[in-house]
């Protein structure tokens, strides 16, 4: 019996799983520890959790990582280290796979593999998830090495730094970790030993091991110390930075709870940005003048007593910074914003709000040492003291790298069209007129664009109490001047601001005249609003009698107009009553339109009826009343043929005989019938006409009550012109 290509990679997963040697104890995180010695080389590590399904054991069984070499280095007085992680990669199968790579908190900077980026997706608290591209079928295998680059902050524990990164379990796992300075001892974070290497003439240390397989690397070191000596405070910070964006200017206000952790200290540096103006610095509550620093940028903010051990101080600091101009050709400003760093500070971490005023529009764009938090992540105290909040971040380190874009919120303004086309007869040409009815959702506007489209001439721009100028701009650029080799702009000054909440939206009509080609199918040209976004537009087309209209062959283009009922809002159509033409066709459109699509041909001459026939039934008799109304749509009705049957022949009559001018019989019909043709006094054209019948149904003269009796009643049928519809019988 065959399988499918699932049930075979679950009796292979259960094959493996079965043959493995019994799993060992869990360790504290819920992971089997896996022995290095006992996976095959190159093979990925299959761990069964307690509630995994098969299926996702099968699935990581299939991707899942066989190598992890991790090499970083920490910079001088700690902060980020800058660490990549190289990754042996297996899978199996037509994919796409997701392979989970840890690096849980972190935000990473590149994965490439072979030259080419890899994407990646968050998923917490699970960490991060590459994503390959499978094979060309279940069989295909691929192994494949990854780079990662990430940044992690380095901690301060007591006298001891540490580095922890979350890795994903694999067979092999190497780590070589380039220190500062001498280092007296290296551990992980369990106390198992780590071997140091002395480079760079001793002024560097390097941690180099193979390491078992694990979830998590904590490498923890202590930086070696003259013992002759004096010990160098230790002081550590952490805070929250809040940015506000206001119309020229960037403020931003940062408290920090600033900590000893060894020896003591009667003050700190604060590093300044040239850019900055400091406008204020506390301590404790109390606002104070810190004295510029002797050896360079920044000022010395001292401390109101001297801080031992396990002490901290509360520093609050405020600074300005100018946003400068645009670029030219930019429509927005560039302010870069690299924190409120403290020198001999071994950690500096924590988060970052930004609010701007109203009517700015911010964009904050992070580099380096920042990742993006959701405004629920801050202290609850900050989200709720600063409803503003656009954007938040966290930070381990300072400097970081932000740059914030700032301009002014563009105007919202919506449009909504109405528009009437009305062709000549003949079909060469057409009358077009729209109305737009503008309104602003956000901010002022005083001017408004609308394209005119190629093949249409502009008439009319209006009313006076809408618009108080306008400008017909050439695609040559010359306003007025010129032939035109595409479409037109119409340049409008409003009479008044289209502002926010406005209650009655500006209405400005346009007309124009289109010339048309009848031989050809193609479209009417309309007014086409730009810049605006669009709320649906309605448009009629009316068409004299002499042409047939229908909407051209859709194009699948979601936007295309389509038929729609007649519309009873007003519009430009109301002024179709006092031409000839009529209304033949009526369409919507969600999206803004340069035309319409329309097939245009001659209608042939033609006319109609409708027969309704009202039946009374007495005791003496039954009398039946035919009502015939006669249509010409086109042209006019001069005579109506109408099928006698034999036994109504001499007992029919014409309720008004002034309508009619002369009865006379012409061949029978097919079945042998009757045929009496009626020539009309004056022919019927435009509308319709209504002549009455009666008569009484021959054989039926007494009709005995409580007796049911079977009755066939005749009818007198019109031949032409023909029934538009069945008869109506009451």
């Amino acid at each position: 019996m065959a399988r499918s290509p699932h049930t075979s990679w679950l009796c292979a997963a259960v094959a493996l799983l079965l043959a493995a040697p019994p799993s060992p104890a869990q360790d504290g995180e819920g992971d089997p520890p896996v022995d290095p010695g006992t996976a095959a080389a190159g093979a990925p590590v299959i761990v069964v959790r307690p509630g995994d399904s098969l299926d996702e054991v099968v699935r990581r069984a299939i991707s899942g990582v066989t190598k992890v070499e991790l090499v970083g280095e920490v910079p001088e007085g700690g902060g980020l280290a800058r660490v990549s992680m190289t990754l042996g990669i297996y899978a199996r199968g037509p994919g796409p796979h997701r392979v989970p790579i840890g690096l849980d908190g972190l935000y990473p900077r590149e994965a490439v593999a072979d030259g080419e980026p890899l994407g990646w997706e968050a998923e917490p608290p699970d960490g991060w998830f590459l994503v390959l591209p499978g094979g060309d079928s279940d069989d295909d295998e691929q192994q494949r090495t990854v780079r990662v680059d990430v940044v992690a902050p380095v901690r301060s524990i007591d006298e001891r730094r540490g580095l922890t990164i979350a890795i994903p379990r694999a067979a092999e796992t190497s780590l070589r970790l380039d220190l500062p300075g001498p280092v007296d001892e290296a551990t992980l974070g369990d106390g198992a030993p780590l071997p140091i290497e002395p480079i760079d003439e001793g002024r560097r240390s390097r941690i180099e091991a193979l390491v078992d397989s694990r979830s998590e690397l904590d490498v923890r070191w202590l930086p070696h110390r003259d013992e002759s000596a004096p010990q160098a405070p230790l002081l550590t910070g952490g805070g929250h930075i809040a940015i506000d964006v206001g119309d020229g200017a960037l403020s931003a206000r940062s408290t920090w709870e600033i900590q000893v952790r060894r020896g003591e200290a009667t003050s700190v540096d604060l590093l300044t940005d040239p850019g900055d103006e400091v406008l204020d610095v506390e301590v404790e509550g109390q606002s104070i003048a810190p004295e510029p620093l002797a050896y360079g940028r920044g000022r010395q903010v001292p401390f109101p007593r001297t801080l031992r051990k396990g002490d901290s101080v509360r520093v609050v600091v405020a600074t300005r910074r100018a946003i400068p101009p645009p670029e030219p050709g930019a429509d927005a400003s560039t302010v870069p914003f690299d924190g409120h760093r403290f020198g001999g500070l071994i950690e500096q971490g924590g988060t970052l709000s930004i609010g701007r005023a109203d009517g700015l529009r911010v964009i904050a764009e992070p580099s380096a040492g920042l990742r993006r938090i959701d405004r629920q992540d801050l202290r609850e105290e900050i989200a709720r003291s600063r409803p503003t909040i656009i954007s938040a971040f966290r930070f381990a380190d300072q400097p970081f790298g932000l740059r914030l874009r700032v301009g002014p919120t563009p105007a919202i303004v919506r449009a909504s069209q109405r528009s009437l086309a009305v062709l000549d007869p003949g079909g060469r040409g057409a009358r077009v007129e729209s109305w737009l009815d503008y309104r602003s959702v956000r901010g002022q506007v005083y001017t408004a664009r609308v394209e005119v489209p190629e093949g249409l001439e502009v008439d009319r721009v209006g009313p006076p109490e809408a618009v108080a100028s306008w400008d017909l701009v050439r695609p040559d650029g010359g306003p007025g001047e010129g032939t035109p080799s595409g479409p037109s702009t119409i340049e409008l000054t409003l009479a008044s601001a289209l502002r926010e909440g406005q209650a009655v939206p500006l209405r400005v009509e346009l007309s124009g005249r289109a010339r048309l080609d009848p031989s050809r199918p193609g479209s009417i040209p309309l007014f086409l609003p730009l810049d605006p976004a669009f709320d649906g537009g309605r448009l009629a087309v009316a068409a004299p009698p002499d042409l047939e209209l229908a909407p051209a062959e859709p194009d699948g283009d979601p936007g295309a107009p389509m038929e729609s009922p007649p519309a009873t809002e007003p519009g430009p159509w109301l002024r179709v009553v006092l031409d000839p033409a009529r209304v033949a066709l009526w369409m919507r459109h969600e999206s803004p339109i340069d035309a319409i699509p329309l097939a245009i041909s001659p209608r042939a001459p033609g006319s109609s009826s409708m027969v309704d026939q009202l039946v009374r039934v007495g005791r003496d008799g039954v009398d039946v009343q035919q009502d015939l109304t006669l249509y010409a749509q086109d042209g006019d009705l001069g005579r109506v043929d109408l099928a006698v049957p034999p036994e109504l022949e001499r007992g029919w009559e014409l309720a008004d005989r002034g309508l009619v001018e002369q009865v006379e019989p012409i061949a029978p019909g097919p079945d042998g019938v009757p045929i009496r043709r009626l020539t009309l006094s004056q022919p019927a054209g435009g509308t319709p006409l209504k002549l009455r019948i009666s008569y009484r149904i021959p054989g039926v003269d007494r009709l005995v009550p409580g007796e049911a009796r079977p009755l066939e009643i005749p009818r007198i049928e019109v031949v032409a012109p023909p029934p538009a519809a069945p008869p109506r019988v009451e």
